[in-house]
Order: C-alpha cells, then sequence, then structure tokens
C-alpha cells in the first residue's frame, strides 16, 4: 500500500535526535489563532513559553510542548467549540493519538496499533482511519509507519496543515 502520510516525515525527524530518539508532542488546534490557544491553556494553568509553544499554522495552531503529562485536561481546555488532534510520541516509544471535540475526548488510540481504541466514540474516525491506511490493521502488528499516518489524520480531521516554515521560530 502507498504510505498517506501527508508529507510530515520532516517533522519526525526534526524532533528526533542523533541517537534515533523521536520526542514530539503536538496538538492541531482547528481555527484558533495562537493568541486564543495560548489564553485557553493559561486557564489551564499551562504557561506557554515554559514548556509549551503555540505556532499559527494553516487553518488553525499547533501546540508543541515537552511536558503534558494531562492530555485530557490539555484537550478538554483547547476544545470548546472546535476540535484538536494530539499526536505524541517520546524517546520511551510511547505514542498517542488522541482526537477530542468540544471539551470531549472523541477517540484515542496508539498509532503503532490502530485497532485498538478507547474514548467516546472510538470508532468516530474510522473513515479517515481508512483514508490515511491506518485502517484496516493487521492484528498483533505494529505499524511502522503509524506516526507519519497519524500526523496525516491530525492534519485531516482538523484542517490544520503544518509546514517547516511555522516552525522557524520554534526551531
Amino acid at each position: 500500500m502507498e504510505l498517506r502520510d501527508g508529507g510530515y516525515r520532516w517533522l519526525l525527524d526534526t524532533f528526533t535526535d542523533g541517537a534515533g530518539a523521536t520526542d514530539l508532542y503536538v496538538f492541531f488546534v482547528r481555527g484558533l489563532p495562537p493568541g486564543e490557544v495560548t489564553r485557553r491553556l493559561a486557564a489551564a494553568g499551562i504557561t506557554v513559553g515554559e514548556t509549551a509553544e503555540v505556532v499559527a499554522a494553516d487553518g488553525g495552531s499547533a501546540v508543541f510542548d515537552w511536558s503534558f503529562e494531562e492530555e485530557e485536561k490539555v484537550a478538554a481546555a483547547l476544545t470548546p467549540g472546535t476540535v484538536a488532534a494530539l499526536v505524541h510520541t517520546n524517546v520511551n516509544l510511547d505514542e498517542d493519538f488522541t482526537y477530542a471535540a468540544d471539551g470531549c475526548l472523541i477517540t484515542t488510540f496508539a498509532p503503532g496499533f490502530p485497532g485498538d481504541r478507547s474514548g467516546e466514540r472510538p470508532d468516530a474516525l474510522n473513515a479517515e482511519l481508512r483514508e490515511v491506511g491506518l485502517l484496516p490493521v493487521v492484528e498483533d502488528e505494529y505499524d511502522e509507519e503509524g506516526l507519519l499516518k497519524a500526523l496525516s489524520l491530525a492534519e485531516r480531521v482538523t484542517g490544520v496543515r503544518l509546514t517547516l516554515a511555522h516552525l522557524a521560530d520554534l526551531i
């Protein structure tokens, strides 16, 4: 199958160190400018500039963070009246995709194992998962391209397109 990664390999490469460990935590937030995202994060007790950075992107904003531990809290803060998608991986090989809308966690899963989903409506994005190649799944087989596909899925479900130019002040 042709990889439908949305052209996000550069993003994983940007957040991968010389030893091959990737540490990326990015929320794609539909339709909100960075100032509004920053205001919502501050209301949730998260100070932008200390551990989080917000950048403008086509169709909304992207939030990069290195310390979010309560993704449900962050998703709830960011999504009243809109949607957001999180793609996360770290040096411990933990990985997550989370989709939230109007303060509710709709679906979440590990991109390498997209068949095991949870949330209020775990199957809500099945059509989109098929479009980016995350479905159908091969049981008990890790999807090596799952993170790339998850980044494409985040763009697809939020309408937020992130490019290297958007990160010019961040990296």
